[in-house]
């Protein structure tokens, strides 16, 4: 079980304004971008029956930061726990 967070492309969760740009030089895709530390960029995790692409940087550890549309849906979102399974082969 990950500790799943949310962030949002504005420049109070990114760091960057609205760039919609990752770590990874990859475009911000909502329902597709997380940020985690630790796994290489590419990699797809499964969570609650959604596929994820991992094409930027978080906290490291059990800890997912998933891309919402917006600041409102990312503190929504808040902090929650789920399963998460790294994707082999995707």
């Amino acid at each position: 079980v990950w500790l799943l967070s949310a962030y949002c492309p504005e420049s109070c969760c990114n760091g960057r304004g609205r760039a919609w740009k990752t770590a990874s030089g990859a475009p911000m895709i909502i329902g597709d971008t997380v940020a985690v530390g630790g796994l290489p960029f590419g990699t797809k995790l499964k969570i609650r029956d959604h596929i994820y692409t991992v094409t930027d940087r978080g906290v490291t550890g059990k800890h997912v930061d998933i891309l919402h549309e917006s600041h409102r849906a990312a503190n929504r979102f808040g902090l929650q726990h789920a399963e998460v399974f790294i994707l082999k082969g995707e």
